[in-house]
C-alpha cells in the first residue's frame, strides 16, 4: 500500500509542475522566454550550477525571467 501511495504522490508532483509550466508558457509575454530548472539538489548546490549559464545567457539576450 506504501508504494501505490508512493507512486501516486509522485505522479500528483509531475501532474502539478506541468501545470505550473503550462500556466507560465500561456502567461508569457512575446519575445520573453522563461527558464526553470528542475531541483535535483539543494538550493545552493543548483544556484552554483546555473548561474554562470543564465548569466551568460542574460548577457546575449534581451530579457530573462528566472
Amino acid at each position: 500500500m506504501k508504494c501505490l501511495a508512493l507512486k501516486f504522490s509522485r505522479v500528483l508532483i509531475i501532474c502539478l509542475i506541468q501545470i505550473a509550466i503550462t500556466a507560465s508558457i500561456i502567461n508569457a509575454k512575446p519575445g520573453v522566454y522563461i527558464f526553470g530548472v528542475v531541483p535535483q539538489y539543494n538550493a545552493q548546490v543548483i544556484h552554483e550550477i546555473w548561474q554562470p549559464i543564465l548569466g551568460i545567457l542574460s548577457k546575449k539576450t534581451v530579457t530573462i525571467q528566472y
